[in-house]
């Protein structure tokens, strides 16, 4: 019996990690949208709804809830996989999330003191800038 519930916590921690609702659809952010950006020729956005679109050339997007705050700042690296997200409640809550877009995985978090103003890669990727 404690290994079943042991295997059921597991799953439920790395289910947390992943990207919560997903879908595709023309529908555009609720609310505002707070950050665009674009890597190998796929604009990405960001909005206070806490999710993050991957618009298509067909007016498609997949819609991604990377958070239940608002995503304030949106990175896509040079690689056009990793995705950095500042995310915050608007007070005391200011984080950073780096996301595997391929896997639909969070790779680092971090949560920091003060709010963010910009957040961008360095021209290899290597270095995320905050």
């Amino acid at each position: 019996m404690k290994k079943i519930i042991f295997i059921f916590a597991l799953l439920l921690l790395v289910l947390s990690f992943s990207f919560g609702d997903a879908h595709t659809s023309k529908q555009p952010h609720e609310g505002a949208v707070t950050s665009l950006s674009i890597a190998n020729n796929t604009l990405f956005s960001a909005g206070k709804d806490g999710y993050i679109i991957n618009w298509q050339n067909s007016g498609n997007g997949e819609h991604y809830q990377l958070s239940d705050y608002q995503i304030k700042l949106l990175a896509v690296s040079p690689n056009g996989n990793d995705i950095a997200v500042y995310e915050t409640d608007g007070y005391s809550l200011n984080r950073i999330s780096v996301w595997d877009w391929a896997t639909q995985t969070r790779k680092f978090a971090k949560r920091i003191t003060a709010s963010v103003t910009s957040l961008d890669y360095s021209e290899k990727g290597t270095y995320l800038m905050i």
